[in-house]
């Protein structure tokens, strides 16, 4: 099984890193919502973006109810909105004290601090307590006790020093938190106990300033403990004045913030770690919400898509996508938010340079949702332009080879039709010739010429068969045949030149051979007569031997009369044999084992790679084993069925024609349409021969439609290829003209191929015969012409049969 690809890894890449970014966020957001403070982040303009539990336990308004707000929105009445906006506005370190209104009905301080890094960050703490304390030591000092005990029931660290800022009195949680009694720190000022090595100097000093100018302070600062652990403390320290108008005390209220340092220091790395994965990453990576509206994109997205870089986000995502994607990724989308697994589409997106770019978009659910309560989708963008344009040239080059295969193979067949159409004439007049009277001269000469054309016939029918094979045109046909039958036509065709050259022919049958076999005969005639007809050329002297076996493989075949097994046949001769260097390239096409095979034995060089290509079509193999001097052995072996069922396909050549019961020679009425006069004098003199003399004969298909008009005739031989109106288009005319009496049609032509057999089908012609035509085939043709008329008709008529003329 394939892996994955380096498209797919760096997606599992990011995609493990996002999950890390998240899960390192879902920390952070634990942290935050323990925290009793209220931490929030807004706009530059004030608009809530985030907030923690903390702000509904303390205002009461749900986050949904919150978030999309702006701050101001909830200050309470009389404080002013245009102090705290224009505070937002400046950009600088917010330290603040602000009223906001409570779902409760009722007004609290808060405490405000806040910086700005591209949105505003900061926390609101309620020092509603801390106010009503100073109030109530500000309304008098005969109410300390009071205030000692609201001090002394709060979780808060609570300090009241003198003027000076040393300390008067400490509460219990001060005790507990930093280690010291009452006691032991009374009198002395705070800092002098509590601070340490890592205690800020800038907070010191403003502490300080604090004092010294009787203003208070507020500051964030690590103390520690008396047993030297430090921690955050958050201080909030007071002046109190008397009814005079003096300065009598300090009250502080400290609170332990370092959970707090701790999730924002959490937060600082995670962000950190976020933004340093994410740019690091070469691949556009964003964060959308349902509506495809994007919160969040990497810098890589800047780099790579053309959008505008001083946009401030949102933008939409479709606005980068061609509009004919637009559909697609919208129907991604949803498949995404309803799926666990990442999804993944081909689109176009805008590209810097001015155009468009495939791109491979990866979209998947992400958890949480976005301030107006959506669905967050996270999206990577994977440039597959090169990958694209590759594949484009692969499947152009793909597209071009065919044609060009498809270009061969008209090539071809127009080659084999031009040079069929002269061989009807050669081959056909010599077999009129042979009915005549002829000198022993006149009769070699004869010989010649009829040899010649099928030496060349031979030649054509091989580039054509290869063709067709190359093209995979070529159809099974299965028929019921004799083995022994077959082989002894075969034997008859080489019979000639082994006598000639003095050699032996000998078969060697086996006992488990079934008395029939159903296969393609046509096609094992065709393999065995070219390795045997091989075999005979390339033997000078000696002898030639086929062998024969059936291996039976026990399949059922649904009858019990048949068996599935392999038709096992080896040629041996005794011939020149082949260099073993030579065997690797035997099969391939116009390739002999040697140069000098041409000029002493002739051929092509396709014989053996067309029973190569026809064995694998069949569901078998042909091997060739042989030593260069002392001959060759070729094996072939072919799946077929084996039967003991009767009524066999006659071998070629041996035909009960003369038995059969032909239409009444004197009454036929035949209408020949040929355009080559040379091929209307051979067929004219052929019928004339087998009896046939109510001939017309037309040059093409519309003179044949036009006498067609004026007179019945019975049977109509048709070229295909003629001018004015082809032989296609002269049948389909005349099947569907009702007014004509419909004949028996016949094709005699010399185009072969598998596309103009399938259109004689559709247009209803009875029977194919191939050019060139002898006088015998011309028999065999009228032979089937009372089996033909019996199924005459549309509704009966079966596929066209096809006859090879010149072969038969």
């Amino acid at each position: 099984m394939p892996g994955p690809t380096n498209g797919e890894l760096q997606i599992q890449v990011h995609q493990r890193l996002l999950e890390e970014v998240l899960n390192k966020q879902r920390e952070f957001v634990t942290h935050m919502n323990l925290l009793e403070e209220v931490v929030f982040r807004c706009k530059p303009g004030g608009e809530l973006t985030l907030i923690n539990p903390a702000w509904a336990r303390i205002m009461g308004w749900s986050e949904h109810e919150t978030l999309g707000k702006n701050l101001c929105d909830f200050l309470a009445a009389g404080e002013s909105r245009d102090c705290l906006i224009e505070a937002l506005e400046a950009g600088q370190p917010i330290a603040q004290d602000i009223r906001l209104f409570t779902r409760f009905q009722e007004s609290r301080t808060f405490r405000l601090r806040a910086q700005r890094d591209t949105d505003w960050y900061g926390s609101l703490q309620d020092v509603t307590e801390l106010s009503r304390v100073i109030e109530a030591l500000e309304a008098s000092q005969a109410r300390a006790e009071k205030l000692s005990l609201v001090a002394s029931r709060t979780d808060n660290l609570v300090i009241i020093t003198d003027a000076l800022g040393r300390i008067d009195w400490a509460n219990a949680s001060f005790e507990q938190t930093t280690g010291y009694t009452l006691a032991e720190v009374r009198g002395k000022i705070p800092g002098t106990v509590l601070q340490g090595p890592d205690t800020d100097h800038e907070a010191i000093q403003t502490m300080a300033n604090g004092i010294q100018q009787q203003t208070g302070f507020t500051v964030e600062v690590i103390n520690y403990t008396k047993q030297g652990r430090a921690y955050w403390i958050s201080i909030d320290c007071s002046p109190v004045f008397d009814e005079q108008g003096e300065l009598s005390n300090f009250i502080a209220i400290e609170r332990d913030i370092s959970e707090k340092k701790k999730s924002e220091q959490f937060l600082e790395e995670s962000e950190r770690q976020h933004r340093q994965i994410l740019s690091s990453v070469s691949e556009p990576i964003f964060r959308c919400n349902d509506q495809l509206t994007i919160s969040f994109m990497n810098e890589a997205w800047t780099k790579a898509i053309a959008a505008d870089r001083n946009q401030t986000l949102p933008i939409k995502l479709l606005d980068v996508i061609h509009q004919d994607d637009h559909q697609e990724v919208s129907e991604s989308a949803r498949r995404a938010l309803k799926g666990k697994e990442p999804v993944r589409q081909e689109i176009r997106m805008a590209s810097v340079d001015g155009g468009w770019r495939r791109m491979e978009l990866v979209l998947a659910k992400a958890p949480g949702r976005d301030v107006e309560d959506r669905s967050n989708i996270t999206g990577a963008a994977i440039d597959i332009e090169e990958h694209w344009q590759v594949t484009q040239s692969i499947m152009l080059a793909k597209q071009q080879a065919e044609e060009l295969s498809q270009a061969r193979t008209r090539f071809v067949a127009n080659m084999s039709h031009e040079i069929r159409t002269p061989l009807n004439a050669i081959i056909g007049m010599t077999s009129v010739l042979e009915t005549t009277t002829l000198n022993e001269q006149q009769q070699l000469c004869l010989d010649t010429i009829r040899n010649g054309g099928k030496t060349l016939l031979s030649v054509v029918n091989d580039i054509l068969d290869f063709a067709k094979l190359d093209q995979g045109e070529v159809e099974l046909d299965v028929t019921k045949f004799s083995w022994s039958d077959l082989f002894e036509e075969v034997a008859d065709l080489v019979a000639a030149e082994v006598d000639d050259k003095g050699l032996s022919l000998t078969l060697h049958g086996s006992d488990k051979m079934p008395p029939a076999m159903r296969g393609d005969l046509h096609r094992l005639r065709q393999i065995l007569l070219n390795t045997l007809s091989n075999a005979v050329k390339f033997t000078a002297r000696g002898s030639i031997e086929v062998w024969t076996d059936w291996l039976a493989d026990g399949a059922e075949t649904g009858n019990s009369s048949d068996s599935q097994g392999l038709l096992c046949f080896t040629v041996t001769d005794t011939g020149t044999g082949i260099a073993e260097d030579r065997l690797a390239t035997l099969f391939n096409p116009f390739t002999q084992a040697d140069g000098s095979i041409t000029r002493n034995f002739g051929g092509t060089g396709l014989g053996l790679a067309i029973c190569k290509q026809l064995c694998n079509q069949l569901g078998g193999v042909i091997e060739a084993i042989s030593e260069l001097g002392r001959g060759t052995v070729m094996k072939v072996q072919i799946p077929v069925t084996g039967t003991t069922a009767s009524a066999l396909a006659p071998a070629q050549g041996k035909t009960d024609a003369d038995t059969q019961n032909g239409p009444s020679v004197a009454e036929t009425r035949i209408l020949v349409a040929e355009d080559s006069l040379a091929n209307q004098l051979v067929i004219e003199a052929m019928l004339n021969q087998l009896g046939y003399t109510n001939v017309t004969i037309v040059s093409d298909g519309q003179q044949a439609l036009n006498v067609m008009g004026a007179q019945v005739v019975d049977l109509v031989l048709l070229d295909i290829h003629m001018p004015v109106m082809d032989g296609f288009t002269a049948a389909r005319s005349i099947r569907d003209n009702s007014d004509i009496a419909q004949p028996v049609i016949f094709a005699l032509t010399a185009d072969v191929t598998t596309d103009a057999i399938n259109t004689a089908n559709d247009v209803g012609i009875d029977l194919w015969v191939s050019k060139p035509i002898t006088g015998a085939a011309l028999k065999e043709a009228f032979a089937k012409l009372p089996e033909i008329k019996a199924n005459s008709g549309a509704a009966t008529r079966s596929k066209t049969p096809f006859l090879k003329g010149a072969q038969l």
